[in-house]
């Protein structure tokens, strides 16, 4: 009885061990292309597929304080937001803690250098500084600067087997090295982040069990559940569209709240591609200036583009939108990836588009660049 009591006291006392709130300052430098814009810590919640932004601050001669409590060890993200409330494509990913934490950027965000956060050394750096994992980076990254000096719009099936050989090793190598600090390390908060980063969960359940009377049920715990358990719903109710599919039909509102329904531009035009992109999206963006050379060229011949985008952020999307100039019927629900058109298409990433003829037919799926120009040419000239 006298041992029964001692493990429940042991248990309580680990539980409470990572429960007590902690106060962060996170110093920043290195950020003057950024002078005047705002630098927001957006934290993932532990019951939604979203997340939400805390304590925030003003950037000033390319630096920034920003100071707060935390509950226990978060992985989050630090984004940069204009005056007035849009998303600037800049975002660097650090674990916050109970510690004074100072952070030198560089032109490249993954060169920065940070001081006084001891799970962000663990998982974050120490892990990037692997010379075995830096070298098949190096490797990978290498081959893709190839694959685009060659101008290419389509790599042979030899280049792309290649590409994805070394892809799985990097990852491999990755997950590797996380599974030994996730089976090595003796702090369980460390374990419990690294088998975060391992993203492949066999026997979840038992793992996150046994890290639960280590850690306690702390944020991030709760949070990797959700995450588990959502992905394996998820991967139940998987959508796989494929040519020769008949599209889904929606209906959604441009930025004038005019509402398109799909099924009367396919009625309208013979051939219609279906594009879901976001404005944070760098190859979405850059395949907008071809797209619309297409759309110009095969317009009159019965070619039309609908865009869904998966912004969140109204401002973000109409910002965009106007710089691109977008020529097409451009709609959105900003639902992002909660969105249920973007569920139905089973849009894992953005760019992603399905070429439908006007039955409602899919003839092709992801065609960019001159692949594109292809296709539509064998259809309408």
């Amino acid at each position: 009885m006298k041992q029964l009591l001692f493990l429940t006291i042991l248990l309580t006392a680990i539980s409470c061990q990572f429960q007590d709130t902690g106060v962060f300052t996170i110093n920043g430098t290195g950020l003057e292309k950024f002078n005047g814009d705002s630098i927001k810590i957006y934290m993932p919640d532990t019951t939604s597929g979203r997340g939400h932004f805390t304590e925030q601050a003003l950037i000033s001669n390319g630096a920034f304080t920003i100071n707060g409590d935390v509950e226990n060890p978060r992985l989050v993200y630090l984004s940069i937001y204009d005056k007035e409330g849009i998303y600037k494509g800049w975002k660097f990913e650090m674990i916050l803690e109970d510690s004074t934490i100072d952070i030198a950027f560089a032109d490249k965000k993954e060169d920065a250098v940070l001081q006084g956060g001891l799970y962000h050394t663990i998982i974050i750096d120490d892990v990037k500084s692997n010379p075995e994992l830096k070298a098949a980076k190096a490797e990978l990254m290498s081959y893709m600067t190839m694959l685009q000096s060659e101008g290419d719009e389509n790599p042979s099936d030899a280049e792309m087997q290649n590409y994805k050989e070394l892809a799985n090793k990097y990852q491999q190598l990755e997950k590797d090295t996380y599974q030994a600090i996730y089976s090595k390390h003796s702090d369980p908060v460390a374990r419990l982040f690294a088998y975060k980063k391992m993203r492949s969960y066999d026997n979840w359940e038992n793992d996150l069990a046994q890290l639960e009377k280590e850690t306690g049920a702390i944020d991030e715990l709760l949070l990797l559940k959700h995450t588990i358990v959502s992905a394996e719903k998820a991967k139940a109710n998987k959508v796989e569209i494929t040519v020769g599919d008949q599209v889904k039909d929606f209906t959604a509102k441009d930025l004038n709240d005019k509402e398109f329904h799909l099924k009367e531009v396919l009625a309208q035009n013979k051939f219609v591609l279906v594009e879901f992109w976001a404005s944070w999206c760098g190859p979405c963006r850059a395949e907008i200036p071809h797209m619309k050379e297409a759309h110009k060229h095969f317009h009159d011949k019965g070619f039309e583009i609908v865009a869904f985008t998966l912004d969140h952020n109204r401002k973000s999307w109409q910002k965009a939108s106007t710089e691109e100039a977008i020529p097409w019927v451009n709609v959105s629900d900003l639902k992002a990836y909660k969105s249920p058109v973007v569920q139905m298409y089973g849009v894992k990433g953005v760019p992603a588009n399905y070429l439908v003829d006007s039955s409602g037919k899919i003839i092709a799926m992801h065609l960019r660049g001159a692949a594109l120009d292809k296709k539509l040419k064998e259809l309408l000239d």
